[in-house]
């Protein structure tokens, strides 16, 4: 993880991204990354993809009884970063 005074530069590993998407990072390094990880549209396709399967599987926790499947986009999704 970059230090208070290292900023990272693109391309920024999907592991970062991650962190960053889930608010995991401290403040100041995510106050620094934003604006650097908007202009780098792979990073913008990386967390377009994040921000589809957080929707899909929110809608899937919406099921009260439990009893939807993952849906197969989601499904792929997961085996694919499991095998990165």
């Amino acid at each position: 993880m970059p230090s208070s005074t290292d900023a990272p530069q693109a391309p920024f590993s999907p592991e970062l991204l991650a962190d960053l998407h889930a608010d995991a990072l401290p403040e100041d390094v995510s106050r620094r990354l934003w604006p650097l990880v908007r202009l780098d549209e792979d990073s913008m396709r990386i967390l377009a993809g994040l921000d589809a399967v957080s929707a899909r599987l929110h809608e899937v926790g919406e099921d009260p009884t439990g009893t939807l499947p993952i849906p197969p986009d989601v499904a792929q999704q997961i085996d694919r970063t499991l095998h990165t």
